[in-house]
């Protein structure tokens, strides 16, 4: 684009402050800029510095100036974090001049509109990111398939995520799969809040969702990525299934169903021996051990986190963990003495008189014996799960650059957690 200036509208143009120290007695003069789509940094700091160049020559706008010159060079910086702050407070000054829908005649609307669509663009770059790639990602998987992304609820967590809701060629209902940035990456809670950088990948957080995959534990897990930073992980709906019938309970909705707790959760008394399903107990105590050996957290404390499963009854038959937050302290701890004395594995929020009741006041002698009838079963499908995960990320790692060293010590630490509790059971 160029702006044309003749000698009948270079007053105006001193009016609006493009040349200002211009003081030119020419016939013509042209003034270059050049568009960018789809725009890049450099490309918005050019047009941000316009702006600048523009609110200069009034003395109102002074605030505005002193705001975009503050943020206008980081929009070039390596730090993710300062790119995004500085698209939203570049942003938020826009926001304070309303939009002059006949700005065709008016360049200076026009460059205001030019930096608004590239602002704009920047702010919808995450959402287009992910869904290119995991429509690339799963046409792959599901050839000829219709494929549409949903916004995921606000109370679907922190990370920057969508739904993709997909139907292969020949089914009746479509797949929702749940795709979020992993654990480091980008939130969904605005561009200035704390975690909006992007970090690499962990290695951990994708072992630990493929081991609840082989496991049984969790769902059907994908991964895809631009590089270990812009990494996405995919779930499947742990309810789905062809016929559409199946059915999962949030705990919110089972401790509100007295059908499915076992007893009228305005009943309870933590003081003596509660109806409560058994499906129920052996859910939350097996979470709580599986979170003791695997170093994690926001299961327990956040009901968005696990689901159970109803069998064609529509009776509670089994549990998914389908979210978490990986600690990755690796700091050892005597977990079986944890566990007998009733020690929370993550206290950050209050706790329900029930968790509390299963996991903490019932005798140690109970919950010890109930441990054992759900846990030890479990423990050689468990090492094979962690086999299969610590695979998984090897062949991962041939593709991508993960630390494998880090790795390799948190599975010794899980190992060593797994065998140590298995052994205070006895």
């Amino acid at each position: 684009m160029f702006f044309l200036l003749t000698s009948d509208n270079q007053n105006e143009c001193f009016k609006y402050g493009f040349a200002e120290n211009l003081r030119l007695n020419c016939i013509i003069f042209l003034i270059p800029f050049v568009h960018a789509f789809p725009p890049n940094f450099e490309d918005l700091r050019a047009r941000t510095r316009a702006v600048i160049e523009w609110l200069e020559g009034d003395s109102s706008k002074a605030r505005a100036v002193q705001i975009l010159k503050a943020n206008v060079d980081n929009l070039i910086s390596s730090d993710q974090a300062k790119q995004k702050n500085a698209v939203s407070a570049i942003q938020t000054i826009l926001n304070r001049f309303p939009k002059n829908k006949s700005a065709d005649d008016n360049p200076v609307e026009t460059l205001m509109n030019d930096l608004r669509d590239a602002i704009e663009f920047f702010k919808n770059l995450p959402s287009e990111t992910l869904q290119r790639r995991a429509r690339a990602y799963f046409s792959g998987i599901f050839p000829e398939s219709k494929i549409e992304f949903l916004d995921k609820p606000r109370e679907a967590g922190a990370q920057f995520g969508k739904i993709a809701q997909i139907l292969p060629e020949g089914y009746k209902n479509p797949i929702a799969y749940y795709i979020k940035t992993h654990q480091h990456g980008s939130t969904s809670q605005g561009s200035g809040s704390k975690g909006s950088a992007s970090n690499p990948v962990s290695p951990i957080e994708l072992f630990v969702y493929k081991f609840l995959q082989h496991s049984g534990l969790g769902p059907e897990v994908h991964f895809f990525w631009d590089d270990e930073t812009n990494f996405y992980i995919a779930t499947k709906d742990v309810g789905y299934t062809e016929t559409g019938e199946a059915k999962t309970y949030s705990y919110d909705t089972v401790k509100s169903t007295p059908e499915l707790l076992g007893m009228n959760c305005s009943n309870f008394d933590p003081l003596i021996d509660n109806h409560i399903n058994s499906k129920v107990m052996e859910g939350f105590v097996l979470i709580d051990i599986i979170s003791r050996i695997f170093d994690l957290t926001d299961i327990l404390t956040n009901y968005g986190n696990f689901f159970f499963i109803a069998d064609v009854s529509g009776s509670i038959s089994d549990l998914k963990i389908i979210d978490f937050i990986v600690l990755d302290t690796m700091i050892p701890k005597n977990l079986f003495k944890e566990f007998s004395d009733g020690t929370e594995v993550d206290s950050r929020r209050p706790n329900t008189p029930i968790k509390q009741y299963i996991l903490a006041k019932r005798a140690p002698n109970i919950r010890i014996e109930e441990a054992k009838r759900v846990f030890i079963p479990m423990v050689g499908n468990i090492l094979q799960a962690i086999q299969r995960a610590f695979g998984d990320v090897i062949r991962l790692s041939e593709q991508i650059r993960v630390d494998m060293d880090l790795l390799a010590k948190y599975k010794e630490f899980v190992e060593t957690n797994l065998h140590a509790f298995a052994g205070g059971l006895g």
